[in-house]
């Protein structure tokens, strides 16, 4: 690096060095702040309230804006176990946007620590009606949280759970959504709180 006289005609002169320095300091700052804070994960967001919660012996995973007021209730229908990250985030995101949502627990009965023979006979034995169950149980517990909006009850699911989500629409919205009783899926889909 040279200064002013020294550079044989390619001069940085003592303003330009001092500003180019300052920037890059200002930069190295900025970066080192950006490294200590981590991005914000949406279950870590303190605008929203989130945790297990218990109903009809079945169970969920409940999260909801701490702002007052009542809001419109999505369930959220798991392909897996509950405990898996993406439900807990998919219900703070819903919270996040301004909807409760409520994944019911329609494993609550799996064998977690059991054998691959207790497990597929878990499986075997757990039909699409034991899934209703646990779904109407998370509908009704809705129905009479606090929080809740009077409105139609949105749904969506994920892997597995999303034909169960299909059939089982207007069974699970139509105490909740009397405009709803069409079985139509279009029908239906236009008159639950959320698109999907």
């Amino acid at each position: 690096m040279c200064l002013e006289r020294d550079c044989d005609g390619e001069s940085l002169g003592r303003r330009r060095f001092i500003a180019g320095t300052t920037l890059a300091l200002a930069g190295l700052a900025s970066g080192a702040t950006a490294a200590q804070s981590p991005p914000t994960r949406v279950l870590d967001d303190a605008s929203v309230t989130h945790g297990r919660v218990e109903f009809a012996g079945v169970g969920g995973y409940l999260a909801q804006p701490k702002a007052g007021g009542r809001h419109p209730a999505v369930i959220v229908v798991a392909g897996n176990v509950i405990t898996e990250e993406y439900i807990p985030n998919t219900c703070a995101a819903l919270a996040l946007a301004g909807f409760v949502g409520l994944a019911p627990d329609i494993y609550h009965d799996f064998p977690v620590n059991g054998s691959r023979a207790e497990i597929d006979a878990f499986l075997a034995a757990h039909t699409d009606q034991d899934y209703l169950d646990d779904i109407r149980a998370g509908a009704a517990y809705l129905k009479t949280h606090a929080v809740v909006a009077d409105k139609p009850v949105g749904i969506l699911g994920f892997c597995s759970a999303r034909p169960r989500q299909d059939r089982h629409r207007p069974t699970v919205l139509a105490p909740w959504a009397p405009t709803c009783l069409s079985s139509s899926a279009t029908a239906v889909s236009s008159c639950t709180s959320l698109p999907v």
